[in-house]
């Protein structure tokens, strides 16, 4: 996997309590929330094809969902 992807997923992992666990293992785990995923591989896009000069890519934030 590209390592700026690799990146952006574990930007977008949280930590989560694990009720499954036994006793006497973490009680956590993580996982990735996807929704938050998206968003960072959606903005990276946008930032990257802004900065090699596509002006007014705005509407892509648009319509993935993406805050500004």
């Amino acid at each position: 996997m590209n390592e700026r992807i690799q990146q952006l997923a574990e930007q977008a992992r949280e930590k989560k309590f694990d009720y499954r666990a036994r006793e006497g293992e973490s009680h956590y785990i993580y996982v990735l929330n996807e929704e938050k995923f998206a968003k960072l591989v959606v903005r990276e896009c946008v930032d990257t094809a802004f900065h090699r000069g596509h002006p007014d890519l705005e509407f892509l934030l648009k319509h993935f969902g993406v805050e500004e």
